[in-house]
């Protein structure tokens, strides 16, 4: 699947707990490693009334100690993983930046985390991953980091792979790389779809346990039980066990992180696609919902069609660490 492996770095603890993972899987993968880092410049001191103070030597420091941290965890990738380590410093926005190194280098995994908390929340959330999503030319493994020390002994398992399908193409085009992964870590695959049922107004949905089934919902019920056992046999083989489920819940992402959360699931797997033409990708809806409401690990991929309108960002200016 993977032969080039990008972990993002803030220089937070939280941003570092995607290092066990990221490094396990690049070792599972034979991927080399890419640590990057993106220097946001210091902004001039300002006093009331005053002219503003900027001085060059602090912007340098600044890099200095940047390029010190990412060829620091270089070394250690290097020493205690035994994984082949670049480290870069990158010049730009962070999105800007991290969106067109994984073009120019050609990166086949991102690993990162998905915010921080206090202050460092600002740049992940919302913003760096969020962005990375809609102009990624790669998946993205997005965690959520935890409070405690980062220990590279301490990997996440992803023994249980959740891939939602909606019954489109387009949400297949993620499975071709989950199976691959699945494979890779002999994990085993679960394909789940979320049915949502239509109902006329004022008249309750019968629970999910009611004896009688209204004939239009257990149609559909029994239609996407169908679709995904023939995915099932089209992506399963002895080398891999594919499971499928079929829920019944009105709002899509909650039916998903509410089977993710009762089954033990390790991660999610998503495309994400554009709703009424490009502009609007699913993240934002039901992949977006998913992200924020699960602590489950979730794997977003883009499919080609809808990279093609994010092309042409400027390369990023940048020091190899």
């Amino acid at each position: 699947m993977s032969r080039k492996v990008l972990i993002p770095l803030d220089g937070s603890t939280f941003s570092e707990h995607a290092l066990p993972l990221g490094l396990d899987l690049a070792r599972r993968l034979g991927a080399e490693v890419h640590l990057v880092r993106v220097h946001e410049p210091l902004a001039p001191l300002t006093y009331a009334g005053e002219v503003p103070i900027f001085d060059p030597g602090w912007e340098h420091e600044l890099r200095t100690r940047e390029e010190e941290y990412l060829r620091g965890w270089v070394d250690v990738v290097g020493e205690r993983a035994g994984l082949r380590a670049h480290g870069a410093l990158l010049d730009g926005t962070a999105v800007d930046a991290l969106a067109s190194y994984m073009q120019e280098v050609e990166v086949d995994l991102v690993v990162m985390t998905t915010h921080g908390r206090g202050g460092l929340s600002r740049f992940w959330l919302g913003s760096v991953a969020d962005g990375l999503v809609r102009r990624a030319t790669a998946p993205l493994l997005l965690l959520r980091p935890e409070e405690e020390q980062v220990d590279l002994d301490r990997v996440p398992s992803l023994s249980r792979i959740l891939v939602p399908l909606d019954g489109t193409g387009f949400s297949r085009q993620v499975l071709d790389r989950v199976v691959v992964l699945a494979r890779t870590l002999g994990a085993d695959l679960t394909l789940l779809r979320v049915v949502v049922p239509v109902f006329t107004l004022g008249v309750p949905l019968p629970p999910a346990s009611a004896a009688e089934v209204p004939p239009a919902l257990e149609r559909e019920r029994s239609f996407a039980a169908e679709y995904l056992e023939s995915v099932a046999e089209e992506v399963g083989d002895r080398s891999l066990e594919v499971r499928t489920a079929v829920v019944v819940h009105q709002q899509p992402a909650e039916g998903i992180v509410e089977y993710a959360e009762s089954h033990d699931v390790d991660l999610i797997a998503m495309a994400t696609h554009g709703r009424g033409g490009l502009a609007r990708l699913t993240l934002g809806s039901v992949a977006d919902k998913v992200l924020r409401s699960s602590r489950t690990p979730l794997l977003l991929y883009r499919p080609s069609g809808e990279r093609a309108a994010s092309a042409g960002a400027t390369p990023p200016a940048r020091s190899e660490g």
